[in-house]
């Protein structure tokens, strides 16, 4: 598989989130609702530099959990591994394959997990920039249901994927 496409939107996910966090620090109000209880409402305050950090932190960080294991794992031994039918996706003439394809997998799951990230921070602010106290509306919801259902989609793809074995690979 061809890494180029997965690793060029997960980097533009990162050059979107950086742009977004640059965006902030030109509208945020002095005071930022950072936190929101459970209706909805606005129930911890921060700065605006404050806010952006956090911010900035997530989505660094986000880099590092999505990229860091793409560039080890073709280092690390099959065991560390968790894939049903392991031995066979990972033997030594498919090992190369299965790391690339999931790999590339993988690191789509970062775009769309920074994404979802851009779109929560988005609605936070929208909040913070609307007339009286802050408050999340559908958005927020929605954008978060959207985003477990992609995951679990994408979990289940990857074990139904795995889960199977090539006819033209199958013992008689």
């Amino acid at each position: 598989m061809n890494l180029r496409i997965p690793w060029s939107v997960f980097a533009l996910s990162l050059v979107v989130a950086a742009g977004h966090i640059a965006w902030c620090g030109t509208v945020l109000p002095q005071r930022v609702a950072s936190h929101f209880g459970p209706g909805g409402g606005a129930d911890s305050w921060s700065t605006p530099g404050n806010f952006m950090a956090v911010y900035a932190l997530t989505i660094a960080l986000m880099a590092v959990v999505f990229a860091g294991p793409s560039i080890l794992f073709p280092r690390l031994p099959n065991g560390v591994f968790s894939i049903p039918r392991r031995e066979y996706w990972l033997a030594p003439e498919r090992r190369e394959a299965t790391l690339a394809r999931f790999t590339g997998q993988f690191l789509l799951l970062g775009a769309a997990t920074n994404a979802f990230l851009v779109a929560i921070m988005h609605v936070v602010v929208r909040a913070n920039l609307a007339a009286g106290e802050p408050r999340l509306g559908t958005a927020f919801f929605v954008i978060f249901g959207t985003y477990m259902f992609l995951v679990l989609g994408w979990t289940a793809w990857i074990l139904v994927y795995y889960l199977r074995v090539p006819a033209a690979d199958r013992e008689s």
